[in-house]
């Protein structure tokens, strides 16, 4: 069995795109299909940050996996996590650019076709492991699913990581203002693309751990 384990099966995120063509008839065994989709819309709709203001984030994510069965994909399980606010940290100058989020990411819905039962423990494989990267990319300080919270080490983003984001800007800031002969295009492009190579190289160590209902119940 172990060696099938996730056999015919793709994760994906379903985006509004496809949540407008996607057929979520066969998940009215589980709940009615127009509250399915209702939950999915709310959490493709702009996220609200913790002053009230509209985010380019969405308000949660909508994971999804499909399964061939004889040569036809079978839209098997949805899970819906819902971002949560947190409350941003007074920064300065450039930790304002490389801040990691204070956001967080949990499990409010998690649908699995009768059928298809036996690959829910790969389909939560696949969401951990996805929300490992948004907690170690920095875009969440930290992730539950059921009873699973993803965190990033201690000390793994400390000093040394925003000095080497601090190095990474400096150099790009002198090349491309030496390029440019003007220090002001310099900096404006060694902001942008530091920028860029931060959010695809950075990713800090995460770790998990198992938290209790009553522990959840406490924090809420």
């Amino acid at each position: 069995m172990a060696d099938n384990k996730g056999k015919g099966c793709s994760f994906t995120q379903i985006s509004k795109y496809v949540l407008k063509r996607e057929n979520f008839e066969a998940f009215d065994v589980l709940l009615p299909e127009k509250e399915l989709i209702a939950k999915m819309r709310e959490a493709l709709t702009p996220f609200i940050d913790y002053n009230g203001g509209k985010s380019y984030h969405d308000a949660g994510i909508v994971y999804a996996m499909y399964k061939k069965v004889e040569k036809k994909k079978h839209l098997m399980a949805i899970a819906i996590v819902k971002r949560v606010a947190g409350k941003p940290i007074k920064r300065k100058g450039l930790e304002v650019i490389f801040a990691n989020s204070e956001d967080t990411y949990e499990l409010t819905d998690k649908f699995i076709l009768p059928e298809f039962q036996e690959d829910e423990e790969f389909f939560d494989e696949m969401v951990i492991s996805h929300l490992e990267d948004i907690v170690g990319a920095g875009q969440a300080k930290e992730a539950t699913f059921g009873d699973t919270r993803i965190f990033v080490k201690e000390g793994v983003k400390g000093m040394s990581q925003a000095l080497y984001n601090l190095l990474i800007f400096a150099g790009m800031s002198l090349l491309w203002g030496y390029i440019f002969h003007n220090i002001g295009l310099g900096l404006c492009f060694g902001c942008c693309f530091s920028t860029c190579f931060h959010l695809t190289t950075a990713r800090a160590k995460t770790d998990k751990d198992q938290i209790s209902r009553n522990e959840t119940t406490e924090e809420e």
